[in-house]
């Protein structure tokens, strides 16, 4: 794990500060620390990636690993703040931002129009974890969109 120059033991205490239950710190610990080494990799740090970094590393990560991928967004959305990077924000946001979109339709859904009506849109479809490359989340969502629209109509769908 990385931890000289990250100051990771200030960050620990920071998270400890915010209520963050302290079981949950080394998995957030071991996801940055991970995005880090593939920054040095990359000869970047984390004051100065280029855009785009972050977004394949968690995708790749989302890939392999769904459950990291969400340790390494949540960690970082403290992170970037503890160590005064804002700008960092957008892309982490651009990750975050439709993550629970799919899984509250799915929901609704269910809820609106059965368990049967739920089933049969969502047949066969994995819904992308968090991580996903934000550019793979429209293609589901229009399959699921066409389908709901196919089983309860244009105007119920809209």
């Amino acid at each position: 794990m990385v931890k000289n120059g990250h100051k990771f033991e200030q960050f620990t205490s920071f998270l400890l500060k915010n209520n963050v239950p302290e079981n949950e710190i080394p998995s957030f610990l071991e996801a940055v620390s991970g995005f880090l080494q593939f920054l040095e990799g990359q000869n970047e740090s984390i004051y100065s990636f280029s855009y785009g970094k972050l977004i394949s590393y968690a995708d790749q990560l989302a890939l392999k690993d769904p459950l990291a991928a969400r340790h390494l967004i949540i960690g970082l959305w403290r992170y970037f703040p503890f160590l005064g990077l804002p700008h960092h924000m957008e892309e982490l946001l651009d990750i975050a931002e439709s993550a629970s979109a799919m899984d509250t339709l799915y929901n609704r859904i269910g809820d609106w129009y059965g368990e049967v009506v739920r089933n049969e849109v969502f047949q066969n479809i994995t819904i992308p974890p968090l991580g996903t490359h934000p550019e793979t989340k429209p293609q589901v969502t229009k399959l699921v969109m066409k389908r709901l629209e196919d089983k309860i109509g244009k105007e119920k769908t809209i």
